[in-house]
Formats: C-alpha cells, structure tokens, sequence
C-alpha cells in the first residue's frame, strides 16, 4: 500500500479544480523536479526567502519526492507553525524514516503531518470516519453526522444542531488541510485514494482496528476481524452471512450487499458493543436487535425489512435512519424509543 503512494501524481487542488469546472477527463500531474517541488512547497507553506524556516522547509520538500498531493499537504500542516514546530516536525520525520527504514516512508508520513497537526480527536475520528467509504465515493455530511453520534466523540455537544456545525467545521479544516476534496455540492465530500489508504494505515497498528474490504467472496469471515472496533464491508458477493461471529470489540459496523445478502439475526448475538449499525441492500429482520442493546445509530439504504416492530428492542436508539426501504409508516411500538 505504501508504495502506490508513490505512483499517485493527482493533486488535491488539481481535483479541486476539476470538480469546479466538471471536467470529465482527469489530468495526471507528473512527478516534480526540485526547484517545481520547492515552488509549490514554498507557496503552499507560505515559506518566505528571509523565513527562519527556510532551511528545513527545503529539507521537508526534498524528502516529499516530487509527490504534489504529498508537497501541498505537508505543507498546509506546517504553514504558520514557529521554527520550533517545524523542527520537532522534521525530527520525527527523521526518527519514523529510520524506525521503518523504508525509502518511501516520507510519502506516508508527510500525510501524518497533517493528521497529527489537526486540532483534535474529533476532527480526527471525523477523517477516519470518512475512510470507511469506498474509493471515490461522495459521502454525504449528514451521514457523517448520523455516523459521530453513535461514537458519542462530541460530549460537549447538547443538541443535534450545534454537533451538525461542529461536523461542517470539521470537515472545513479537513478540505483546508488537503485531506478531504469537495465533491458535487456543499453538502457532499470525497476522499483521495492515497489519503484514504494512509487512514487505513494508521488504524492497522493501534488499538481501535479497523477492516475495510470491498467485494467479500467468502463466507468464512476471517478470525482477523475479532480484534476490530471497525468493520466496513462493501459489495458482499455472497447471499448468507455466518451466524455467531465474535465481535466481542466492534463499535461500527457498515454492510452492503451485491446480490440479495441475507443478515440472519445470529449474525448479531456477540456484537454486544455495537454503537453504530449501518445496512445497504440487503434483506433483514429486525429481530436481530434484540441483541444491540447499546446500538445508538441506525441506518437502513435500499434494505429490505421484516419484523419492524422489533425496532423496540433497542431503546438507546438515538438516530434512525430510513432511505429507499419497503416501510411505508412505523408502528406503534415506535414511541417507546424515547431518545
């Protein structure tokens, strides 16, 4: 994965620009000679010729290898930081490049200034969050929205109209460091490629794992995904998920059938922990909420539901969310979500 990075030329102003003007063709922007390179680090850093930055800035545009989408995003990280930020910065750098020994561990880790310079976790989580969409994907704010509340990262927050904003801030901070593109309208976001797979990067080591899959084959779910608090499985080419799989960690879990996937409700009973179920074409009983007693979200795209009384079971519920399913009004047991 690191060294597609390498073979990437896209800038994120380049797509930007694109995306603006609806241009149907896109441009490969080749890798940069040094003094282009310096040039746009430069610019983009706001790195001035009498800057006390000057000289380790020309060491961080060295180390991007000409990469533009590397080049804009570092140094939109370090822009305005003192010569002690850029320093501590840089010694990173150092130390990562030695720890990894790998020569282009620089691309990777240009992106993770970035992310580490972002102004907290929750803008943090936010940019996770949004990697667990499929390449290319527009996603849209409101479901990003739907998404935090079952993380209940934003404490602070009291009603849905201010967490609404705190989002829209988030991901303003997030398109302004280059880690988010816009998409169709104001309301929609994409993800590089590259960006994406270095978020996937950063949960594969820690302890809130993650498991991004598009086009799952077999049944047999790998015993890998038991020490996941993420999931998020695209395009799944079998009709029936196994029963009892051991998810004693899973937070988030994102399903989307190819064909017509079945969730059978045992599929659910050790997913104890799950805060955020989100299902998109597939056929389920809601039955199977009897056992997500601490499920906050909800959300159903294109799904077909049976038993939707059942929707009782969960009594945290706080989000539910309905789009293009064969429920045409709820039922009476609806009143007894109080949240």
């Amino acid at each position: 994965m690191i060294t597609r990075v390498c073979k990437i030329f896209l800038t994120a102003r380049l797509q930007q620009v694109c995306t603006r003007m609806n241009c149907q063709k896109e441009v490969q922007l080749n890798i940069l000679s040094k003094n282009e390179a310096w040039a746009l680090f430069k610019d983009k850093a706001g790195v001035e010729d009498d800057s006390p930055t000057l000289k380790v800035a020309k060491e961080f545009a060295r180390e991007c290898n000409g990469l533009p989408l590397t080049i804009v995003t570092v140094a939109k990280a370090l822009k305005g930081k003192n010569l002690n930020g850029w320093i501590a910065a840089n010694q990173r750098f150092k130390d990562s490049r030695h720890s990894d020994n790998q020569d282009v561990c620089g691309g990777i880790y240009s992106l993770g200034l970035s992310y580490d310079y972002l102004e907290n976790d929750n803008i943090q989580s936010c940019f996770l969050l949004c990697s667990l969409f499929l390449e290319d994907y527009v996603i849209k704010i409101e479901m990003l929205i739907i998404c935090e509340i079952g993380q209940e990262l934003f404490s602070n927050v009291d009603s849905i109209e201010v967490l609404r904003r705190e989002i829209h801030e988030a991901v303003t901070t997030l398109q302004q460091s280059s880690l988010l593109l816009k998409a169709y309208d104001e309301e929609s976001v994409k993800m590089h490629d590259v960006i994406r797979d270095f978020g996937h990067l950063i949960v594969s080591r820690g302890e809130n794992r993650f498991m991004v899959k598009d086009g799952l084959m077999k049944r047999s779910i790998s015993e890998s995904f038991e020490c996941c608090t993420t999931i998020s499985l695209w395009n799944i080419e079998i009709n029936h998920l196994p029963n009892k799989v051991k998810f004693s960690k899973l937070k988030i879990l994102f399903l989307k059938g190819k064909k017509s996937l079945r969730v059978p409700c045992a599929f659910f009973e050790r997913m104890t922990t799950l805060r955020v179920l989100l299902l998109q074409d597939v056929v389920f009983t809601l039955e199977a909420l009897q056992f997500l007693a601490n499920l906050l979200t909800l959300c159903f795209i294109n799904c077909k539901l049976q038993n939707i009384s059942s929707l009782r079971n969960v009594e945290n519920l706080e989000v539910l969310a309905l789009l293009q399913t064969n429920i045409q009004e709820l039922p009476e047991e609806f009143v007894e979500l109080l949240n």
